[in-house]
């Protein structure tokens, strides 16, 4: 694909993973506003082998600190989708959750529409769907005291960050540059996915209407599911021996399969 040539050395600065034996299957796992990629390595020992774990680490956190924060989604997804497909080839499956789940589902639309391998499967979590989003929660436009209030209220940040005011100054604009990527985002129609996706849902997560998490399946031309977790925003956290069993039986089929999914 002449239109996607990073090298193999700038997509590392892209990609966390742990070295091991070889797998069938890449899970590209994409974060939360705030988050570092180094919150899901611990998830390959959960996984087992067979599924290798490739975390997206964006600009300003980790070893990629002293790099400008990333203001909008579109400055992102390019260099991630060039960071996959510089990897040796091997079939791969999406989860994002939250913005992660944004970007994981704008990615996969990216590599369709230059002609790239597809993921096997998109597992969006803890995020409603493109045209189910509340445009007026501008969280980033909020002074610190009220931003750490809404961290609070998410209850994903450890509570000795939160009080702590040198963490905070680390935290904060990685948070705000990344709720601003989600408060910016606008979905653009566009002919829904040959993918599978599944949206994972915490049962105490702030919801109207199932219909806004419903609102992914109309994404994918060939079906979705929706699973629900106990837990609130970051069941991820608390639910993570339900999480991992549920990930295990979505990428099973995946990983027994042949064809992969390629627009063209």
């Amino acid at each position: 694909m002449t239109s996607m040539t990073l090298s193999s050395a700038g997509a590392q600065r892209w990609i966390l993973r742990r070295a091991g034996p070889p797998a069938a299957l890449r899970l590209f796992c994409f974060c939360y506003a705030g988050g570092n990629a180094a919150v899901y390595l611990p998830w390959q020992g959960a996984l087992g082998p067979d599924i290798e774990v490739c975390a997206i680490q964006l600009p300003g956190r980790g070893a990629r600190f002293a790099e400008p924060l990333l203001q909008h989604i579109d400055e992102a997804v390019p260099a991630i989708a060039q960071a996959i497909a510089a990897l040796p080839d091997l079939p791969f499956a999406f989860f994002g959750h939250s913005l992660g789940a944004l970007l994981a589902y704008e990615v996969s639309h990216y590599l369709r529409e230059r002609g790239g391998a597809l993921p096997r499967q998109l597992i969006v979590s803890g995020a409603h769907g493109p045209r189910a989003r509340n445009p007026k929660r501008q969280l980033h436009l909020l002074d610190d005291a009220a931003l750490v209030s809404e961290l609070e209220r998410y209850d994903g940040t450890p509570p000795q960050v939160l009080a702590n005011p040198g963490l905070l100054e680390l935290l904060l604009p990685i948070v705000r540059a990344d709720f601003r990527m989600a408060s910016d985002y606008a979905d653009t129609p566009r002919a829904p996915l040959p993918v599978p996706i599944t949206v994972f849902a915490g049962r105490d997560d702030e919801f109207d209407d199932v219909a806004q998490y419903e609102d992914w399946f109309s994404d994918s031309s060939v079906g979705g599911e929706l699973a629900w977790f106990d837990g609130g925003h970051f069941f991820i956290n608390s639910a993570t021996d339900q999480l991992m069993a549920q990930l295990q039986m979505i990428i099973a089929p995946s990983l027994r399969s042949e064809p992969r999914y390629r627009h063209g």
